[in-house]
């Protein structure tokens, strides 16, 4: 067994204990890493947890709507400014919706990441924050993505965001667990134009989508510019 007094011992503690409390190691203190340190998956969610973006859409529940951004916020754990869950959301947007095309035959990415969206647009639509401080162009694009995405996927228009973003955030958890059945049953009802099937089809085959790679840079500048005001 490795002695943990051996500074290989020291860095392998440091290491469970930067996964656990989200903080790296500086000699024998532990500080809160950057952004860059946690790795370009990292996000941190409104309860303090770390996700990978590309398997996360923060705000996103599994079994009820997500709550609203206002309440979202409250108890935020802030590491390296990324504690936000719309602030996260948005840094990592490019990443994942950037060129949606990365996620041909993966069909639980890409539920995830079209959740990303739904959650975004709602956010820069609706919250107090960014509704208010950012610019109105980047929520009208956004609202153009989704109708972009939607249209893609088979996902009716006029459905609420927060009911899909449910929806995608459970099928893409039902297909990580190896559930395409689960995944289905979540694909079902009023709020898609497809079938099940072909919506999960679709999920595995997206295009890059244009309207939604403009949205994703325009939501991450917008953090990145509200950095540089503050």
């Amino acid at each position: 067994m490795r002695n943990p007094t051996h500074p290989r011992g020291r860095r392998q503690a440091c290491r469970t204990n930067r996964l656990m409390a989200g903080s790296r190691c500086t000699g024998s203190r532990l500080r809160k890493p950057a952004l860059e340190e946690l790795g370009l998956g990292a996000v941190i969610d409104s309860l303090g947890e770390v996700f990978d973006s590309e398997l996360i859409a923060p705000g996103v529940g599994d079994d009820h709507a997500p709550l609203p951004v206002t309440e979202v916020e409250v108890g935020i754990v802030e590491v390296g400014g990324i504690g936000d869950p719309v602030r996260g959301a948005a840094l990592f947007a490019p990443r994942n919706l950037g060129d949606t095309s990365r996620w041909q035959g993966d069909p639980a990415g890409a539920a995830i990441a079209a959740a990303q969206l739904e959650f975004l647009a709602r956010s820069f639509r609706e919250s107090p924050i960014y509704s208010v401080n950012s610019n109105p162009a980047t929520s009208q694009t956004l609202d153009s993505a989704v109708l972009e995405m939607r249209a893609a996927l088979g996902i009716a228009p006029r459905a609420p965001n927060g009911d899909i973003e449910v929806l995608l955030r459970r099928a893409g958890r039902a297909l990580q667990e190896g559930s395409p059945a689960g995944a289905l049953a979540a694909l079902t009802g009023p709020n898609f134009t497809e079938p099940p099937e072909g919506v999960l089809r679709r999920l595995g085959n997206l295009p890059r989508l244009r309207i939604v790679s403009a949205a994703a840079g325009m939501a991450a500048n917008e953090i990145s510019s509200s950095r540089r005001r503050g």
